[in-house]
């Protein structure tokens, strides 16, 4: 009689804890955190979100979960906001090529009687950001030749947004 109630408490245990639960989430709360800390750059208190954003870089997943597998759900008696007045939360993460610092001739004059040509004013373009575009190189050691020009490394990057409009910083890695 003993191992017959204890099969039909086995049996009704997760039938219980799915009464009792709130709706499924798939994200963990260190998960979630990064919707908050990425955008101020993983500050104090985002170790535990900062951590479980690399992990799911490791795994190439989504550098933030579904902002649904982290928020309340709409139905639950513990949401004080209604569907009409909830924000919509969305995420943008992509490439980015790094530009590095370019000196360029803008004034090129005369050098003699030789009619070559010397530069006569170098312009600096400060290092700079191309979203969406990664480095490319072409040729060989020799011969070689990047796109875009002046490219030198790509990273990632990160950033989130609340209904529609960009919300705290870009966040690069």
């Amino acid at each position: 009689m003993q191992k017959i109630i204890t099969l039909a408490t086995l049996l009704l245990l997760p039938f219980t804890f799915s009464l009792t639960s709130f709706t499924v989430q798939a994200a963990s709360e260190d998960e979630c955190a990064i919707w908050l800390c990425l955008p101020t750059g993983f500050g104090q208190g985002c170790s535990g979100a900062k951590k479980a954003f690399h992990k799911r870089n490791i795994r190439h997943q989504p550098p933030l979960p579904r902002f649904d597998e982290c928020s309340v759900d709409s139905n639950s008696d513990n949401n004080t906001l209604t569907q009409k007045h909830a924000s919509t939360m969305t995420s943008k993460h992509g490439y980015v090529a790094v530009i590095a610092e370019q000196r360029t001739c803008s004034w090129w004059k005369n050098k003699g009687s030789d009619h070559s040509n010397e530069c006569g004013k170098w312009d600096i373009t400060p290092s700079y950001l191309i979203k969406d575009t990664t480095c490319r190189r072409y040729g060989s050691n020799s011969d070689r030749w990047e796109s875009p020009k002046g490219c030198t490394r790509t990273l990632q990057y990160a950033e989130t947004y609340m209904d529609g409009i960009k919300y705290g910083e870009t966040f690069y890695w």
